[in-house]
């Protein structure tokens, strides 16, 4: 179900980019609905338990519906490899083909995997916020996010302190992204709850090229390189045969917290 509910509430450069040649066909919402009319919101809270899995009765499932009609399921970053030259979206530190973000997604998603210890790279589940401005960081860490297995919580920036505990805690998340500018907010909620904090470089989405000043190291950055490419390749290989399987068919992929307006906020999956 990657992107294909709840896709309003993401960035606008995330839709743009899910929109740019990767759909077919296009993402719609079913006649009279939207992202604002989704009934049965419960707190996430409700929705897990110990385990990884949603536990909701199919009846109360924000995605429920039925899926005999749908095929294989392709995750978005799958598909995004398919169109590497074509640009992806336009921000203001410049213009992102989809190679560009999938190089820089694939770096995060090992450290990613590094904070998280999954198996295989694969972080089983988890669930990992997300604190990004509206740019290609927002969506390069959305990118790795997936990859990696974890399922997003989409964060505001506008967001005080107190509502980001809140959603960092009824979540379950372990881990939390941010840019440099907004590490300060979040880090005396993710200390207080024992919650990891990975910062966001401009270099870590802006696509950067970084420069070997010390030509005695190259032989270490090779053996590097060639441990990093292998592990992609390991992870790509394991990501298409779930796709083979259909195994992302139903499963989770986003997570999105209402206005609250009424009470607590209350989540969509």
């Amino acid at each position: 179900m990657y992107l294909r509910r709840g896709l309003k509430s993401l960035p606008f450069v995330l839709k743009r980019f899910a929109h740019n040649n990767v759909f077919s066909p296009p993402i719609t919402f079913a006649k009279g609905e939207s992202n604002d009319s989704l009934s049965h919101r419960i707190p996430l809270s409700r929705v897990f338990n110990c385990s990884c899995e949603p536990c909701l009765p199919e009846r109360r499932r924000l995605h429920s519906g039925s899926n005999r009609g749908v095929g294989v399921i392709t995750p978005l970053f799958l598909q995004a490899h398919r169109f590497a030259d074509r640009v992806a979206l336009v921000d203001e530190n410049g213009v992102y083909c989809y190679r560009d973000l999938m190089s820089c997604a694939e770096l995060l998603t090992d450290r990613i995997a590094d904070h998280l210890g999954g198996q295989n790279d694969d972080t089983s589940g988890e669930r990992v916020c997300i604190l990004c401005p509206n740019n290609a960081s927002h969506v390069v860490a959305q990118l790795a996010v997936w990859m990696s297995g974890s399922i997003a919580v989409a964060l505001s920036t506008k967001h005080p302190a107190a509502q980001l505990e809140y959603f960092l805690t009824d979540s379950q998340c372990r881990l939390v992204i941010a840019t440099e500018d907004l590490a300060d907010r979040v880090q005396p909620v993710v200390s207080k709850l024992g919650v990891a904090l990975l910062v966001l470089r401009k270099t870590d989405y802006s696509g950067t090229v970084r420069v070997i000043q010390d030509e005695s190291d190259s032989n270490t950055v090779d053996t590097d390189m060639s441990q990093q490419k292998e592990r992609h390749s390991k992870r790509l290989n394991r990501l298409q045969q779930l796709c083979s399987a259909n195994k992302f068919k139903n499963k989770p992929a986003a997570i999105f917290y209402t206005s609250g307006t009424t009470g607590s906020p209350k989540v969509s999956i």
